[in-house]
Protein backbone atom coordinates (compact mmCIF):
# COMPACT_ATOMS: atom_id res chain seq x y z
CA UNK A 1 0.00 0.00 0.00
CA UNK A 2 1.08 3.37 -0.93
CA UNK A 3 0.50 6.52 0.43
CA UNK A 4 1.41 10.19 -0.07
CA UNK A 5 0.90 11.93 3.35
CA UNK A 6 -0.88 11.90 6.22
CA UNK A 7 -2.04 8.07 7.05
CA UNK A 8 -3.58 7.65 10.71
CA UNK A 9 -2.95 4.75 12.72
CA UNK A 10 -4.45 3.56 15.77
CA UNK A 11 -1.66 2.50 18.82
CA UNK A 12 -4.04 3.06 21.48
CA UNK A 13 -4.17 6.91 20.35
CA UNK A 14 -4.59 8.29 17.09
CA UNK A 15 -0.82 8.82 15.56
CA UNK A 16 -0.12 10.87 12.22
CA UNK A 17 2.29 8.52 10.20
CA UNK A 18 3.51 10.40 7.15
CA UNK A 19 5.71 8.50 4.80
CA UNK A 20 6.26 6.91 1.11
CA UNK A 21 5.74 3.14 1.94
CA UNK A 22 3.41 1.27 4.45
CA UNK A 23 4.46 -2.12 5.23
CA UNK A 24 1.56 -4.61 6.50
CA UNK A 25 1.28 -7.76 8.06
CA UNK A 26 -2.17 -9.44 9.22
CA UNK A 27 -3.42 -6.14 9.77
CA UNK A 28 -0.33 -4.34 11.76
CA UNK A 29 1.66 -2.10 10.60
CA UNK A 30 5.89 -3.63 10.37
CA UNK A 31 7.39 -1.37 8.68
CA UNK A 32 7.55 1.80 6.56
CA UNK A 33 10.08 3.99 4.22
CA UNK A 34 10.60 8.00 4.83
CA UNK A 35 7.93 8.40 7.71
CA UNK A 36 8.19 8.55 11.25
CA UNK A 37 4.60 8.19 13.88
CA UNK A 38 4.20 11.43 15.25
CA UNK A 39 2.40 12.13 18.59
CA UNK A 40 -1.13 14.11 18.50
CA UNK A 41 -0.74 17.99 18.56
CA UNK A 42 0.04 18.58 22.92
CA UNK A 43 -1.71 21.66 24.74
CA UNK A 44 0.27 23.85 26.61
CA UNK A 45 -0.54 22.52 29.56
CA UNK A 46 0.63 18.78 28.37
CA UNK A 47 3.83 19.72 27.06
CA UNK A 48 4.60 21.40 30.82
CA UNK A 49 3.71 17.89 32.26
CA UNK A 50 6.28 16.33 29.80
CA UNK A 51 8.99 18.42 29.92
CA UNK A 52 8.94 18.60 33.78
CA UNK A 53 8.90 14.61 33.90
CA UNK A 54 11.66 14.01 31.23
CA UNK A 55 13.36 17.25 33.05
CA UNK A 56 12.85 15.80 36.87
CA UNK A 57 13.90 12.10 35.88
CA UNK A 58 17.27 13.74 33.56
CA UNK A 59 18.15 15.38 36.50
CA UNK A 60 17.80 12.73 39.11
CA UNK A 61 19.88 10.32 37.07
CA UNK A 62 22.53 13.39 36.76
CA UNK A 63 22.54 13.77 32.77
CA UNK A 64 22.81 16.54 30.69
CA UNK A 65 20.62 16.84 27.89
CA UNK A 66 23.29 16.57 25.77
CA UNK A 67 23.90 12.81 27.13
CA UNK A 68 20.31 11.90 27.00
CA UNK A 69 20.40 13.14 23.45
CA UNK A 70 23.82 11.33 22.75
CA UNK A 71 22.30 7.91 24.60
CA UNK A 72 18.96 8.16 22.97
CA UNK A 73 21.16 8.71 19.58
CA UNK A 74 18.56 11.95 18.54
CA UNK A 75 19.95 15.76 18.61
CA UNK A 76 20.64 17.64 21.37
CA UNK A 77 17.68 20.04 20.17
CA UNK A 78 15.44 17.56 19.91
CA UNK A 79 15.31 17.03 24.11
CA UNK A 80 16.04 20.94 24.48
CA UNK A 81 12.40 21.64 22.84
CA UNK A 82 10.98 19.25 24.78
CA UNK A 83 12.35 20.70 27.92
CA UNK A 84 11.48 24.14 27.10
CA UNK A 85 7.90 23.16 25.86
CA UNK A 86 8.72 24.48 22.21
CA UNK A 87 7.82 20.86 20.26
CA UNK A 88 3.99 20.30 20.27
CA UNK A 89 4.24 17.51 17.71
CA UNK A 90 6.93 15.17 19.47
CA UNK A 91 7.70 12.03 16.89
CA UNK A 92 7.01 8.43 18.81
CA UNK A 93 10.29 7.63 17.88
CA UNK A 94 11.60 10.34 19.83
CA UNK A 95 9.75 10.31 22.81
CA UNK A 96 10.46 6.41 23.01
CA UNK A 97 14.10 6.79 22.67
CA UNK A 98 14.27 9.21 25.31
CA UNK A 99 11.75 7.58 27.47
CA UNK A 100 14.25 3.76 27.22
CA UNK A 101 16.92 6.26 28.45
CA UNK A 102 15.80 8.03 31.54
CA UNK A 103 14.17 4.51 32.26
CA UNK A 104 10.43 5.82 32.01
CA UNK A 105 7.84 3.41 30.84
CA UNK A 106 6.05 4.80 27.65
CA UNK A 107 2.36 4.18 28.89
CA UNK A 108 3.37 6.38 32.12
CA UNK A 109 4.36 9.20 29.69
CA UNK A 110 1.88 8.84 27.82
CA UNK A 111 -0.85 8.26 30.54
CA UNK A 112 0.69 11.22 32.65
CA UNK A 113 0.44 14.00 29.77
CA UNK A 114 -3.16 12.74 28.86
CA UNK A 115 -2.23 11.40 25.38
CA UNK A 116 -3.59 7.98 26.08
CA UNK A 117 -7.72 8.18 26.25
CA UNK A 118 -9.16 6.19 29.66
CA UNK A 119 -10.69 3.28 27.64
CA UNK A 120 -6.70 2.50 27.11
CA UNK A 121 -5.49 2.23 30.63
CA UNK A 122 -5.93 -0.50 32.62
CA UNK A 123 -8.25 -1.32 34.83
CA UNK A 124 -6.48 -1.95 38.82
CA UNK A 125 -5.73 -5.38 39.18
CA UNK A 126 -4.76 -6.70 35.55
CA UNK A 127 -2.17 -3.46 36.07
CA UNK A 128 -1.51 -5.28 39.77
CA UNK A 129 -0.80 -8.34 37.88
CA UNK A 130 0.96 -7.49 35.27
CA UNK A 131 3.52 -4.79 37.22
CA UNK A 132 3.40 -7.36 40.76
CA UNK A 133 3.52 -10.61 38.30
CA UNK A 134 5.17 -12.41 41.44
CA UNK A 135 2.23 -10.94 44.24
CA UNK A 136 0.26 -13.90 45.55
CA UNK A 137 -3.74 -13.60 44.24
CA UNK A 138 -4.49 -12.95 48.02
CA UNK A 139 -2.47 -9.56 47.61
CA UNK A 140 -3.76 -8.47 44.72
CA UNK A 141 -7.51 -9.42 45.85
CA UNK A 142 -5.99 -7.43 49.23
CA UNK A 143 -4.86 -4.40 47.35
CA UNK A 144 -7.67 -3.92 44.75
CA UNK A 145 -10.34 -3.87 47.89
CA UNK A 146 -8.34 -1.59 49.66
CA UNK A 147 -8.87 0.71 46.53
CA UNK A 148 -12.01 0.14 46.06
CA UNK A 149 -12.89 1.24 49.84
CA UNK A 150 -10.31 4.61 49.23
CA UNK A 151 -12.29 5.12 45.89
CA UNK A 152 -15.65 5.37 48.17
CA UNK A 153 -14.60 7.36 50.85
CA UNK A 154 -13.37 9.83 48.37
CA UNK A 155 -15.92 9.58 46.21
CA UNK A 156 -13.88 8.63 43.26
CA UNK A 157 -16.40 7.32 41.05
CA UNK A 158 -14.73 6.89 37.64
CA UNK A 159 -12.78 3.81 37.99
CA UNK A 160 -14.40 0.40 36.20
CA UNK A 161 -17.87 -0.71 36.22
CA UNK A 162 -18.74 -3.60 38.82
CA UNK A 163 -17.67 -6.58 36.32
CA UNK A 164 -15.59 -4.94 33.82
CA UNK A 165 -12.29 -5.26 35.05
CA UNK A 166 -10.71 -9.00 36.17
CA UNK A 167 -10.75 -10.97 39.13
Amino acid sequence: MTSENNSQVSLGFVVEYTLSLILFNEGNIIGGIEGEFLMPQLSFTQQEELADLLRGRRHELGLSASEVARRADITPASVTRLENCTNPRPSVETLTAICAVLDIPVADMLALVNVMPDSQLPSFTPYLRTKYHRMPDEAVQEMSAYFERLAKKYRISDGPADGEDET
